[in-house]
C-alpha cells in the first residue's frame, strides 16, 4: 500500500515544487509588482495543483482495482477489496495532500521552514491519533483510512489559517 501511494504523491510533489518556486525567487525589497508576481504565482499553482489533484482522484476512484492489481496477485480477492476501499477513500480526498504540499512549499519559500514542520507533526500525529481511536469504533478499518484525510484537512487549516493571520498582520 506504500509504494502505491508514494507513486501517486510524486507527480503532486513535483508540481507543487516547481509552481511555488516563484515565492523563493521572488523575496526582496517589498514593491507591489513583486507582490503581485508571488500572489500570481500563489493562484497558479493553486489552480494547477487543483485541476492535478481532481483529476487523479477522479483515475484512483475509478481505476482501483487495477491499481491494487499492480501490486497484489489479482486471486487474493480479499485484500485487493481492501486496498480498493482504502484507495476511494483516500483518492477521493486527495486535494487535501495537494494544498498540503503547496503550503510545504509555500513555507520553505518564505523562509519559514519550521512551519511545514509543524504542518507535518499535525497530520502525522493526528492521523496516528485518529486511527488509533476510529479503529475501535463500530468505522473499523474505514475509521483507520478515514484518519488520512482528515490529518490532512487539520494540517491544511493550521496551514491557511496561520497564513491568513500572517497575511493579516504584514498587510495592516
Amino acid at each position: 500500500m506504500r509504494r502505491n501511494q508514494e507513486i501517486r504523491r510524486i507527480p503532486e510533489l513535483m508540481v507543487c515544487r516547481k509552481r511555488l518556486r516563484i515565492c523563493d525567487v521572488q523575496r526582496g525589497p517589498r514593491d507591489f509588482s513583486r507582490i503581485q508576481r508571488i500572489r500570481k504565482g500563489i493562484r497558479s499553482a493553486g489552480l494547477t495543483s487543483a485541476l492535478f489533484c481532481i483529476f487523479i482522484s477522479v483515475m484512483v476512484c475509478l481505476f482501483a482495482s487495477p491499481l491494487m492489481g499492480i501490486f497484489i496477485d489479482v486471486s487474493q480477492v480479499d485484500i485487493i477489496a481492501a486496498g480498493v476501499h482504502y484507495l476511494r477513500i483516500e483518492g477521493a480526498c486527495y486535494i487535501g495532500i495537494g494544498i498540503l504540499f503547496l503550503l510545504y512549499g509555500y513555507y520553505r519559500a518564505v523562509n519559514q521552514p519550521g512551519m511545514s514542520v509543524v504542518l507535518t507533526i499535525a497530520s502525522l500525529g493526528t492521523r496516528v491519533a485518529l486511527a488509533y481511536l476510529l479503529s475501535a469504533t463500530p468505522l473499523g478499518v474505514t475509521g483507520i483510512w478515514l484518519s488520512v484525510p482528515i490529518g490532512w484537512a487539520l494540517a491544511d487549516a493550521i496551514g491557511i489559517g496561520y497564513y491568513l493571520v500572517r497575511h493579516k498582520k504584514v498587510t495592516q
